[in-house]
């Protein structure tokens, strides 16, 4: 897992059998639905997104769960 606070990415790296997981491998869920399918989750554009979001990570071995990530909304 990667933050990039500047950029406004989490990033995803997994492998499977040492390949590296295919984008479409990674969901990222916020309040038990699905708002982005890609292994990096720009969070500043992905709309839905409401306090916290994980990320759900498939492979032929099976899925491994994040641990949720927490968001604060500041006001401008």
């Amino acid at each position: 897992m990667t933050y990039d606070a500047a950029a406004g990415h989490i990033v995803v790296t997994a492998t499977v059998a040492g390949k590296p997981i295919p984008d479409r491998a990674c969901v990222w869920i916020s309040d038990g639905q699905t708002v982005h399918t890609d292994s990096t989750l720009p969070y500043r554009r992905v709309t839905g997104i409401g306090t916290y979001v994980c990320a759900e990570i498939t492979g032929d071995g099976g899925t491994t769960y994040t641990n949720p990530f927490g968001f604060v909304r500041r006001e401008p």
